[in-house]
């Protein structure tokens, strides 16, 4: 099975988003990750090819922000950039990784480790818990 992830980013740099970082942190768990990369004014596409993973893949695209003449009408286009990422993947099982999101997912792996620890640490005997195993 092969798994995607993607995402959609433009001005990351210039936005200040931790993009390199979220990147890097959601490549163990994906085969490809794709970025949707609209215009820029900075170095992002520079900086997200400098990561140097084969399985990252930028796919540059436009963004057409006079689609919509309602401006109460909003995520259009982000919309629009999520689809372009979403039909470049080629996995069997496709995530879709933003980078507020990767935050999330990089601090519960870490809690989870955490907590892994804390158990090696405490001797632990699952068997002699007063929880049920069932439970584990």
């Amino acid at each position: 099975m092969k798994v995607s992830g993607f995402t959609f980013l433009r001005n990351g740099q210039m936005l200040g988003y931790p993009f390199v970082e979220s990147i890097r942190s959601i490549l163990p768990i994906v085969d490809e990750f794709v970025v949707a990369l609209g215009p820029c004014e900075d170095e992002t596409e520079a900086a997200i090819r400098g990561i140097g993973d084969p399985r990252v893949k930028v796919i540059r695209t436009e963004w057409n922000e006079r689609i919509r003449n309602d401006l109460r009408v909003q995520g259009f286009v982000y919309g629009q950039q999520k689809s372009i990422a979403l039909f470049n993947c080629t996995g069997d099982l496709t995530s879709s990784v933003f980078v507020r999101l990767v935050r999330l997912i990089r601090s519960v792996i870490n809690s989870c480790i955490l907590f892994a620890e804390l158990l090696i640490r405490c001797s632990v005997n699952l068997e002699s818990s007063p929880v049920s195993p069932d439970f584990w």
